[in-house]
């Protein structure tokens, strides 16, 4: 899933001191997007459950 437009700038803060590398905040943008898109294809509903988080 693309994620690239969450690290167009650094004016959140999301990249490591190298400015190349995602850091904490950069990884934790990157799981919430996993986590919508999981949630949007209804497929917690699919596992009944199974991937309730």
């Amino acid at each position: 899933m693309p994620v690239s437009d969450l690290f167009v700038s650094n004016e959140n803060m999301v990249y490591h001191t190298d400015f190349f590398h995602p850091n904490a905040k950069g990884y934790e943008n990157m799981a919430n997007r996993f986590i919508e898109k999981i949630d949007s294809c209804g497929l917690s509903e699919m596992s009944d459950g199974k991937l309730d988080m």
